[in-house]
């Protein structure tokens, strides 16, 4: 027990260490200003001089209530989930495709769950040997198992707070049990258990978030809450500066949702001083406490926006279980490696450009459903949030194959058939190339579609954003070897320079992130050696994403902040082709992959006024171009533009 509270001191100095975590909430500003500095406050104070209390209380209480309505929504899927699991008919019969929905992607992540748990087994299987009295390994070998076992906890954690139900204490057991029994790895947990133990789960965390609502209702109906009388704000302001401690759980769910929402400017100093308070309470109740439960006392914004307590939080008390989930006590007295675990569940090393872009997405749906909490806001938010969490998760497991040798047979077939990304086929008419990017995004676990015609050879679409996935060499370094293909021909049609080429293909590398690829090739894209041609579509979220054109031509255009655009860039078709033909055939493929978002309302192409021709045989205006230079033009197209390109386009 010794090495246990070492242990848990450590990671309480970890956690709780304001120089290496700071919440949000409390961040200097770009002026090196922090909130709580700027109100002037006391010590143990919460409301500065230039906010009045009685306002300041009701303004909490409307977001109380916004809170408290959320739980009840929550509160009624997982009702409903339980009566549909269990054949029952549905109190909201609407909600019928969202939790079939939902409990499709429990039922994989479950499956998931359960082979990161083998895989963790027989890490800590080795690591126990390590550490028997006999010296079992040396303390290097120690050291990486330590290092592998602390990478796997965090994709576990990361993979509990996508999908919190999973976080049941029954299912807990229920794996723990099973994964003792090396004879099952091979053999896939029942349908039909899971889904017992999914439909308990579902009740349980009902009646856990009905109480949520009800606790709600005290706060709301507190006898000793101030009445609102502008007279009475010396009393509103006692009352707010005791409320981290009488009502603890509600400052938790208010200072949860900021930490993922910018407050108002006006409200930061305040809830930085909250989350202060609540930072020494926290730290001083975990100090009181003895034993292994405080080995792991988290703070929520270490996961990341959505990997935390609040909206689609963390159900129940799993902020504290995150990394022992699945391990016993001694198990935990032993590990030295969860300090290390705790330090990687920060999220930031995981975030990529198109990781960032999805959480900034998200947050706007969050705003939004704040705003008016109505359940189709929640389905827009719920999906982008597991979305995000899918990439975070994904992101997490790229250290699975460079650890090959150390996993399970069972358990690396799994990952490599679930995380490694596909690339499918299919056979197709040309002509129905558009209208399928259009309707048939790329799943999760692809990352190209490539699609064999019997007049035009093969037209393969890839999202870039994925490429440092895939292993197959030939096709991680397909993208490059395309732009060194449009470099050569620009070269030789434009008369560019060798230093204009080399810009070119510099920029197309750092646009990737965002880009969409179409090539085409004489055959199958896994055996191409040469390119017929290829056009590629950037992804702009917000007008500070620049585009390719912005940055050619030195200037900003005048977008909409939070539209989202795109720009067709890179069409290209090589001297043995059919020139117009294979033109209108990329064409009308980049205007399916741009409706394929319906976010997306403007579309530009910064082409040469050779090209011109082209798009005006194709239907577009002369009233949407406009002239740059003497040798290119600018052609702007709104999302209904791109309706009738797609259509004037099926060749």
């Amino acid at each position: 027990m010794k090495t246990a509270k070492i242990l848990i001191f450590s990671l309480l100095t970890l956690v709780y260490s304001n120089n290496a975590w700071t919440s949000p909430l409390c961040q200097e500003n770009a002026l090196g200003n922090a909130p709580c500095n700027n109100t002037l406050l006391k010590s143990g104070e919460v409301i500065p001089s230039t906010l009045s209390s009685v306002d300041t209380y009701l303004w909490i209480e409307g977001e109380i209530k916004t809170h408290q309505e959320i739980y009840r929504q929550k509160k009624d899927l997982y009702a409903d989930m339980f009566r549909f699991l269990d054949g029952r008919e549905m109190n909201n019969k609407k909600l019928g495709p969202q939790i079939k929905k939902e409990w499709e992607a429990t039922e994989e992540d479950f499956q998931t769950l359960y082979q990161i748990s083998i895989n963790i087994r027989a890490v800590q299987a080795r690591l126990q040997y390590c550490y028997t009295s006999n010296g079992g390994c040396g303390p290097v070998r120690r050291m990486e198992l330590e290092d592998q076992l602390a990478l796997v906890q965090r994709s576990k954690a990361l993979l509990l707070a996508k999908r919190p139900i999973l976080s049941h204490s029954g299912i807990e057991e229920y794996i723990k049990k099973r994964v003792q029994d090396f004879k099952n790895d091979d053999i896939p947990v029942p349908a039909d258990e899971i889904k017992n133990l999914v439909k308990n789960a579902s009740r349980e965390t009902a009646q856990t978030l009905l109480d949520k609502v009800y606790s709600y209702d005290r706060y709301l109906n507190d006898r000793n809450a101030p009445l609102t009388h502008k007279n009475n704000g010396a009393y509103a302001k006692k009352y707010l500066e005791n409320l981290t401690s009488n009502h603890p759980q509600i400052v938790d769910d208010l200072l949860d949702r900021f930490e993922m929402i910018p407050p108002p400017a006006d409200k930061q100093g305040m809830l930085c001083s909250l989350s202060q308070k609540r930072e020494k309470e926290r730290k001083r109740d975990a100090m009181v406490k003895a034993g292994v439960e405080t080995s792991l006392f988290i703070a929520p914004f270490l996961l990341g926006p959505w990997g935390r307590a609040g909206v689609f939080g963390l159900e129940g008390a799993l902020g504290a279980k995150l990394l022992r989930w699945g391990l016993t006590a001694k198990e935990i007295e032993q590990a030295a490696w969860l300090s290390r675990a705790a330090v990687g569940l920060s999220t930031n090393a995981l975030q990529t450009a198109e990781v960032m872009k999805l959480g900034e997405t998200c947050k706007n749906l969050e705003q939004k459903y704040f705003f008016s909490a109505d359940t189709s806001k929640f389905q827009a938010l719920s999906d982008c949030k597991t979305e995000y969490q899918d990439s975070m998760f994904i992101a997490s497991m790229g250290w699975a194959m460079a650890m090959a040798p150390e996993i399970p047979g069972p358990v690396l077939k799994f990952y490599k058939a679930k995380f490694t990304p596909q690339l499918t086929s299919i056979t197709t008419s040309s002509s129905q190339i558009g209208a399928n990017l259009k309707s048939t995004p790329l799943a999760k676990n692809q990352w190209a579609k490539e699609f064999t015609t019997k007049d035009q050879g093969t037209f393969t679409y890839m999202d870039l954003s994925k490429i440092e996935r895939v292993s197959d060499q030939h096709m991680k370094s397909l993208p490059d070897d395309y732009w060194k293909f449009v470099g050569d021909i620009y070269s030789e049609r434009l008369n560019l320079t060798p230093d204009e080429i080399k810009g070119f293909i510099k920029s197309s590398q750092d646009f990737a992130p965002r880009t969409k690829l179409i090539v085409n090739t004489p055959g199958s894209v896994k055996d191409a050696q040469n390119f017929k041609g290829g056009v590629g579509v950037v992804i702009s979220g917000k007008s500070d994403d620049l585009l390719p054109l912005e940055k050619a031509i030195g200037k900003k255009l005048e977008r909409k902040p939070g539209e989202k655009s795109a720009e067709i860039v890179r069409l290209t078709v090589s001297k043995d082709a059919d020139a117009e033909k294979l033109s209108k055939s990329l064409i009308n493929q980049a205007a399916g992959l741009v409706l394929q978002d319906p976010e997306i309302k403007t579309v530009y192409i910064y082409t040469s006024k050779i090209h011109r021709r082209l798009y005006g045989k194709l239907g577009v205006t002369p009233t949407n171009i406009s002239a740059v230079s003497d040798r290119d033009v600018l052609i702007t197209l709104k999302r209904e533009d791109i309706e009738k390109l797609l259509s004037n386009t099926m060749n």
